[in-house]
């Protein structure tokens, strides 16, 4: 069996406003890309089955931008859900959260924040793929498909890079 899973960075986030890290916006740029990359994700018919969240407000912005494009042709059965496991931690932390779920809900988006969305890819992928040698930019999308059964499965090198959008800007 295929899972796919869906590794979303949040877009551009404002550095204007004083504050904590976990309430920093989008900048307008931003929002651009979101929307840009939830236009592109209808089009390709990427529709999560299962959306987490990290709940800072630039990815939950983020989640807002793609999900116009989205919602019309996503899954009635769809859940979203906020998930702190994707706020301050690493790519083992990401991995560990995605196996921990179990299920098989498919596809998964995961909706978080550089480095850790990128070593979690890297890490999963069981051969280094060249669209994702050159980092991971803000709004990037990197489509995964794992042979295995449920997502407790998920360990490193398990996954191939299937797809990866790019905001039109970053490319």
């Amino acid at each position: 069996m295929t899972l796919r899973l869906l590794l979303l960075r949040h877009a551009k986030a404002s550095h204007d406003r004083p504050g904590a890290d976990r309430d920093r916006p989008l900048a307008p740029r931003g929002r651009e890309a979101a929307a840009e990359i939830g236009e592109r994700m209808g089009g390709s018919g990427l529709m999560p089955q299962l959306v987490l969240c990290s709940p800072a407000l630039r990815t939950r912005e983020t989640l807002l931008g793609i999900m116009p494009a989205l919602l019309p042709l996503m899954p009635e059965d769809a859940v979203i859900r906020l998930e702190g496991a994707f706020y301050g931690t690493d790519g083992p932390g990401y991995l560990s959260a995605i196996a921990g779920l179990g299920g098989r809900a498919s596809p998964l988006l995961v909706v978080g924040h550089n480095p850790a969305i990128e070593d979690c890819a890297n890490a999963l992928l069981a051969r280094p793929a060249p669209a994702l040698g050159g980092g991971f930019p803000t709004a990037a999308l990197a489509v995964l498909d794992a042979e295995i059964a449920t997502w407790a499965e998920l360990r490193p090198h398990v996954a191939r890079l299937a797809d990866m959008l790019v905001p039109v800007e970053r490319r």
